[in-house]
């Protein structure tokens, strides 16, 4: 494998399975890494609220997650993802109110302020749901979901009611 160039070797079958062996850089020495090592790098996170919250009407809120299902990096702190890599994420989330008859905007909001609302609910449901994508520095960039209501109303308290999860999808 010495004197080759890289355009000289044959290419990886597909799918890999996370065993294969890549040579990297690391603080300036050649070491091994495994594919599925260099995968871990890839933070995500999923959380879920089991304590009913109150919201007001007219306000940006947000929203308070109690439980962790998984957290990859530890990435996840007071309902609040801070990832510790570069790059670009996904978030998604869902929320249910206890009694229908609002308009309920869901919100990502990227260190404090909305940044993307994904949904306007029709007053006669009590769900709503979105997902969103944007870039992360990885150092100081943090993202909660947030919720605006036209009136007050509390959220739902179950796994599968209320969540918020994100995943990376690729370094910057």
């Amino acid at each position: 494998m010495a004197d080759l160039k890289i355009s000289q070797l044959s290419g990886a079958s597909s799918p890999l399975t996370g065993t294969e062996s890549l040579p990297i850089v690391q603080s300036g020495t050649t070491k091994k890494a495994t594919v599925s090592q260099l995968d871990s790098i890839r933070p995500a996170f999923s959380a879920y609220q089991s304590v009913i919250q109150s919201v007001a009407a007219l306000a940006d809120t947000v929203i308070q997650f109690q439980v962790e299902e998984y957290d990859t990096n530890n990435c996840f702190a007071s309902s609040r993802f801070t990832p510790t890599v570069a790059g670009y994420y996904i978030f998604t989330g869902g929320l249910r109110v206890t009694t229908a008859g609002c308009a309920i905007y869901l919100s990502f909001m990227k260190n404090g302020s909305v940044l993307k609302r994904v949904s306007d609910l029709n007053p006669t449901t009590t769900q709503s749901y979105g997902s969103a994508m944007f870039y992360m520095n990885g150092t100081t960039d943090y993202v909660e979901m947030g919720v605006y209501m036209t009136i007050a109303n509390d959220l739902a308290n179950d796994a599968a009611s209320t969540y918020f999860q994100g995943v990376m999808l690729r370094a910057a």
